[in-house]
């Protein structure tokens, strides 16, 4: 009894600290998180909000995923807290739920102290998925699909109360009509039960939602869905796949070279008290964390089986990646970084001394904290930058009106990395393009006829700036706006990537634009004179020139 008490008492402890780690990490700033990106177009304005649930939950790709959409523009207000505090719930709960999904695999294999604990808190603090909290659309529709997949593992592993095994199938169903990228999963389960000698049976019942999935997909609910936007492989040719594993290789060392380099773009924005006060925070829980580690002996033993489910995992998570374009957002790291995070913690633990293996987490987990709170520095930053635009959109809503365009050249507003900040990474500029041009071939070839290239290998630049700071000025964000302020019928013109209206020529007296859809025109070319185009730029959205100092607390 004294035992089971001294358990529970050390797995609240544990809890606790990797909530806590979660709140310093990634929402330590969440006071002044906003709407970004297609928050506006999805969130504030929804294309669903005349549509019943019934008819949202009708598209066959992501039907749970639009229904949340919906749900939370329902709930949103002119301020995002209310959303962000219930994204910071739900990738709390994930937490949890990740915790005993690892404490359970890991006690098979022999680990029954602290990998578990330190491999979540390595999770929480990794840098490369900040796209996953700010963001209202992801930080609960997509997390929503994350936590279904939890659930469904969770549920597995307990298996053992047979009516757990059905509550996993429809967990699982439940994750794929929300986010797909967790469909490779079960083969962790299927390797895992191999390594322990168990019935592998049993993890052969996900091909039934696999399968079911893949029937409502093909047919679009029986006939009686539709299919909003298509989410499908490019290729099963091996030189395609071979070439967009090696791409997702160098886009991901490349996500972490530029997160560090922007995350000192994020500290350089910070006031010195501002600074001081964050490290003392960050200083402050790493010592309480070490305290705990301390209590206990930083000892493992176990089996190097344990790997062989980590890197099924890493390779699993990977593959819908790989199957589609080779590079990824940072939010495409949700599911890869919690096998990352196994690793290293397994790794550095059966590698090194108890003394210096607990230095080394220390070490990383603070360095990581540093870096994450550099990026929502920025993450910050952008969004002061959206709510400005959106709000000189809405005071200027008469003068915009009285022109049927509007031209938003986003370079205006981008901040880009120096390439002297820690750039052993950063690739050049003709770098990007060849790898642009080996993944889209001969459309490439005829945009660079078309504008020039060094025109092209200027958006191809800016569209390796994720978010500093026009990434959130996108045009999904200016339909939201224009419809907020009462502008939906102005023609946007937007000069930042290959989507929806972009220029091909600005001349003094006329702009010439084109629509593209993914990379490919889908209208003529049309000319307007300059005399009909509302013009948004830096100067006039901060007349000053200046903008006030960065507000974090």
């Amino acid at each position: 009894m004294k035992k089971s008490l001294q358990s529970w008492i050390k797995t609240l402890i544990e809890i606790f600290l990797l909530l806590l780690t979660n709140g310093i990490a990634n929402y330590l700033f969440i006071r002044h998180y906003t709407y970004y990106s297609d928050d506006w177009s999805d969130v504030v304005t929804s294309p669903d909000s005349a549509r019943s649930y019934l008819a949202v939950l009708s598209d066959c790709q992501r039907p749970i995923q639009f229904a949340l959409k919906k749900l939370a523009f329902s709930f949103h207000g002119v301020d995002a807290f209310g959303l962000q505090l219930a994204g910071l719930v739900l990738s709390s709960l994930f937490i949890v739920l990740l915790y005993f999904i690892l404490k359970k695999i890991a006690a098979d294999y022999g680990y029954l102290s602290y990998l578990p604990f330190v491999s979540c808190l390595l999770y929480v603090v990794l840098w490369n998925k900040d796209e996953a909290y700010p963001w209202v659309i992801v930080s609960i529709c997509n997390e929503v699909g994350f936590l279904f997949y939890a659930a469904s593992i969770l549920c597995y592993l307990y298996r053992d109360r047979r009516y757990l095994l059905p509550v996993s199938l429809v967990f699982y169903l439940l994750g794929l009509l929300t986010y797909e990228t967790g469909f490779a999963l079960p083969a962790v389960l299927v390797v895992h039960d191999l390594l322990n000698g168990k019935k592998i049976r049993d993890s052969f019942c996900y091909l039934i939602p696999l399968g079911l999935v893949m029937v409502i997909r093909t047919t679009h609910w029986f006939g009686f869905g539709y299919v909003r936007y298509g989410h499908d492989v490019s290729s099963f040719e091996p030189g395609v796949l071979l070439l967009h594993a090696g791409l997702f290789i160098f886009t991901s060392l490349l996500i972490f070279s530029n997160q560090i380099q922007f995350s000192v773009m994020g500290w350089m924005q910070m006031t010195l008290v501002q600074s001081a006060c964050i490290l003392a925070i960050d200083i402050i829980l790493v010592i309480l964390i070490s305290w705990y580690l301390r209590l206990y002996r930083f000892v493992e033993q176990g089996s190097w089986r344990y790997m062989s489910v980590l890197l099924t995992g890493l390779v699993v998570t990977s593959v819908p990646i790989i199957l589609t374009t080779g590079g990824t957002p940072t939010r495409g790291y949700v599911l890869i970084d919690i096998f990352v995070a196994c690793l290293i913690a397994f790794l550095c633990i059966r590698l090194c001394t108890a003394r210096y293996s607990r230095i080394l987490l220390l070490a990383g987990i603070l360095c990581s904290l540093l870096i994450s709170q550099g990026l929502y520095g920025n993450w910050v930053t952008s969004g002061e930058l959206s709510d400005s635009v959106a709000g000189y959109f809405c005071s200027h809503s008469e003068e915009i009106s009285e022109y049927p365009y509007v031209y938003f050249n986003s370079t205006d507003f981008v901040v880009n990395a120096p390439n002297g900040i820690l750039s052993a990474y950063h690739p050049t500029r003709e770098d990007l393009f060849r790898l642009k041009r080996d993944v889209l071939g001969n459309h490439l070839s005829e945009l660079i006829g078309k504008l020039g290239q060094e025109d092209v290998m200027n958006r191809i630049d800016s569209g390796y700036v994720h978010y500093y700071n026009a990434k959130c000025l996108d045009q999904w964000a200016f339909s939201g706006m224009l419809n907020k302020c009462g502008l939906s019928t102005t023609t946007l013109i937007y000069g930042g990537n290959w989507f929806g209206n972009f220029p091909t020529s600005i001349g003094k007296d006329e702009i010439r634009y084109q629509r593209y859809d993914d990379y490919h025109p889908t209208g003529p070319e049309i000319t307007v004179p300059r005399s009909q185009v509302f013009e948004i730029t830096y100067s006039k959205v901060f007349r000053t020139g200046q903008k006030q100092p960065l507000t974090l607390f």
